[in-house]
């Protein structure tokens, strides 16, 4: 059987092998063994933390169970606990949850079997649960407010909010520091590992060995340094993740689940002769398309007029009179008497522009703020599917309200609501 090499160590390692012939049933993500962290919730709140995850394969033959599992199941759930045979084969998706009272970490298992598959496929969940708190995504946008929420603080009895937006008139010329596209291996860069130019992309990594691309000597010490990365996984069952670093300190990480991504790095702390290096681990591969670094061209904060404000012992607050398309940003320190606690994270939110606001009321309106998809004035049992740019279905939902809203992961997408009375397509880009 000469195609075994592949099978056992080439690109089809997930694909079961029958010497009979015949194509059997398989989970093509999410991978078996892989982990899905769920990240930080705070166990002051009474909202969880959720993520989607896609639950794609081949030649599923009947319905398909998932299952949280485990030491710390309680922590974790999933909306989903079936899908038939066409979901699975066509690729949709499921929300995990996780939330606990108990501070520290915690651990899971999703199982997902049936459907004729041989033996199950488990993915690790993971989440930390602190006593902390953090502001939350922002809900009723419109184009020209926006409610902040946080969680509580345990014995705070005040919260102080403060909301700014960054104005680019002042700022520095942008200066372009480096711009490379990976049609070819630019020669003052140098490579470990493996890397191979395919297709106009720089490849990082193989099924055995790391890869990374190292730039050239660059300057870095200016104060207002952004690294644009555009990036794509060599497939969409790699789990693929970039590392970024300069002068060998982690700088960032970028999943890449499927589909291209470009991601904008804010970055201070290098020098004149910094190096920048992108790096790919064995198995978890990446097409690396091109890299922008440019300094200048940054921005100020301009505090709103009244803020910080002392919102008293309240866990929401609407901000109003702001301008239409226009990206805010808040964060929300507690207070226990007249003492100030931590700061909060920053969370941005973009109101709408003044179209979106003022279109008929009875068209279904798609649309992103940041990384949040929001769908409007839906009609009921409505299908919502969301596309790559290459056409693969990445999930679906039936709407049951005429306001919906969740999470997409980085990049751009096709987004498909589709009704016995209406269709309607829109293009959309999630960024955090």
């Amino acid at each position: 059987y000469p195609e075994l090499v592949d099978l056992i160590f080439g690109d089809s390692r997930n694909i079961p092998f029958m010497p009979d012939g015949g194509d059997a049933p398989y989970i093509e993500a999410p991978r078996n063994g892989s982990t899905v962290d769920m990240g930080i919730a705070s166990v002051n709140s009474s909202s969880p933390v959720t993520v989607q995850l896609s639950v794609r394969g081949r030649n599923i033959e009947s319905a398909v169970s998932v299952e949280v599992g485990g030491d710390d199941s309680e922590c974790f759930s999933v909306n989903r606990r079936e899908l038939t045979a066409d979901e699975v084969n066509n690729g949709t998706t499921v929300e995990l949850a996780y939330r606990s009272s108990v501070v520290g970490s915690h651990e899971a298992v999703l199982e997902i079997s049936g459907g004729g598959l041989k033996s199950p496929i488990i993915v690790n969940l993971k989440g930390q649960a602190i006593d902390d708190f953090v502001a939350l995504p922002a809900k009723d946008i419109t184009k020209n407010s926006f409610v902040a929420v946080w969680t509580p603080k345990s014995e705070a009895t005040d919260y102080e909010l403060n909301v700014w937006y960054d104005d680019y008139s002042s700022s520095a010329p942008e200066k372009d520091i480096l711009d490379v596209t990976f049609s070819s291996k630019p020669g003052s860069w140098t490579y470990e590992g493996y890397t191979a130019v395919e297709s106009g992309k720089l490849r990082l990594g193989s099924g055995s060995d790391d890869g990374s691309a190292i730039s050239p000597v660059v300057d870095l010490s200016a104060d207002d340094v952004s690294i644009t990365v555009e990036a794509s996984p060599y497939k969409t069952t790699d789990n693929s993740v970039l590392y970024i670093l300069v002068d060998d300190e982690p700088v960032d990480e970028i999943s890449l689940p499927e589909g291209t991504v470009t991601k904008t790095i804010p970055f201070k702390g290098g020098t004149k002769s910094s190096k920048i290096t992108f790096k790919a681990e064995k198995d978890h591969r990446v097409y690396l398309h091109s890299v922008k670094v440019k300094s200048g061209g940054g921005s100020t904060p301009v505090v709103l007029d009244g803020y910080p404000r002392r919102v008293g012992d309240v866990n929401e607050y609407m901000v109003s009179d702001l301008a239409p398309a226009v990206q805010y940003h808040y964060t929300v320190t507690p207070y226990i008497g007249e003492e100030a606690q931590s700061v909060s994270n920053t969370i941005s939110v973009s109101t709408w522009s003044a179209a979106v606001d003022d279109m008929e009321a009875d068209r279904v309106l798609i649309f992103t703020s940041g990384n949040v998809l929001h769908i409007l004035n839906a009609p009921m049992n409505a299908v919502a599917s969301w596309y790559t740019m290459d056409g693969r279905l990445c999930g679906s939902r039936i709407l049951h309200n005429e306001e919906v809203e969740w999470e997409l992961p980085e990049g751009i997408y096709i987004v498909r609501v589709v009704s016995p009375s209406l269709q309607n397509t829109v293009r959309v880009h999630s960024s955090r």
